[in-house]
């Protein structure tokens, strides 16, 4: 069955990239896609450019975000609750407005994930992800494979809850189940929640996750990038900026997992992950949170950014940084 893809594009000041982004879902050997983009109030070219897209091509279709909540995760989260009001899909798909896709991704990623529904029901909340490699800002590759650079395979679901170098939203696919159920957190409060990783906890927690082991996306790094990429390169810049900027990150993504845990607490019996636990260790730190790492393996391949973890965790640095 040829499933409907919905793919949904936030854009803000994009021009420098975006017409190679646009091109790589145009050439897409999976036809049946519609492309849904909300600019966040662009100052350059980008309405322009995708103005004359629109001319030639009727599966495009623009917003304006007029919500009050500004940035690039509310501006896809702001996104998602339009489209859930206005359309429905089989499948979606999120994109980054400085990315290439391969020519085969949404074919690749349609296929598997239908796969998985017959495996495990078309009422199962799932999310499928893909292997990425690395362009600079110029296009010119810098590594072939982000697993083999990161590790992204996720093979223990507690580590998603204490680390985020998993899930990139441009390497993803959701089925109709997990897009169309995942109630959007209150986005007054002052928490930041990146899309990707709030969907895919969902999916460990209530249905299931998939990697697959193909560099589908170009992921473009250069200054303006609003999702980071720990890579050992990155990794040994990031030591020179202080254990209080460590502490400042380990707390972004804790708080991250804190409202998670917060907002699905109702439904903690029913998750696959111990959801009171997590938000315990994390709560408590110390010797305690150690400990409830180190039962669930929460480790890093490299030393150096494992003893980092257990070392904020231990002395509850992260604790004055925490939003939640």
């Amino acid at each position: 069955m040829n499933k409907k893809v919905l793919i949904l594009m936030a854009t803000y000041n994009g021009e420098s990239y975006l017409k190679e982004q646009l091109d790589s879902i145009l050439t897409q050997t999976y036809d049946n896609w519609e492309l849904w983009i909300q600019d966040d109030g662009s100052q350059d070219r980008t309405i322009d450019i995708i103005e004359n897209y629109q001319k030639v091509e009727n599966r495009i279709f623009l917003l304006r975000n007029q919500a009050a909540y500004h940035g690039a995760f509310l501006n896809f989260f702001t996104l998602i609750s339009r489209v859930r009001e206005s359309t429905e899909a089989d499948y979606y798909c999120f994109v980054d407005q400085d990315d290439v896709w391969e020519v085969n991704k949404l074919e690749v990623l349609t296929e598997y994930l239908q796969e998985k529904e017959r495996q495990q029901g078309v009422d199962t909340p799932i999310m499928c992800y893909s292997d990425m490699s690395l362009i600079d800002g110029n296009g010119v590759k810098i590594a072939d494979s982000l697993n083999r650079e990161v590790n992204n395979e996720l093979k223990n679901a507690y580590q998603i809850f204490y680390m985020h170098n998993y899930i990139w939203g441009c390497a993803t696919i959701l089925n109709h189940s997990l897009f169309n159920n995942v109630p959007i957190y209150d986005l007054s409060q002052q928490v930041t929640v990146s899309h990707d990783n709030y969907f895919a906890k969902y999916a460990i927690c209530f249905g299931k996750l998939y990697f697959v082991d193909e560099q589908l996306v170009r992921y473009r790094r250069h200054g303006n990038n609003v999702s980071g990429l720990p890579t050992r390169r990155i990794a040994l810049s990031r030591i020179k900026e202080g254990y209080s900027e460590l502490a400042k990150r380990h707390a972004y993504i804790y708080s991250q997992t804190l409202l998670f845990t917060e907002q699905f607490k109702s439904k903690s019996d029913k998750s696959a992950v111990d959801l009171k636990g997590i938000e315990l260790s994390l709560r408590k730190g110390g010797v305690k949170g150690c400990l409830y790492m180190k039962k669930h393996n929460i480790s890093h391949q490299s030393l150096a950014k494992k003893v980092a973890l257990y070392l904020v965790v231990l002395l509850k640095s992260y604790k004055k940084y925490l939003s939640v």
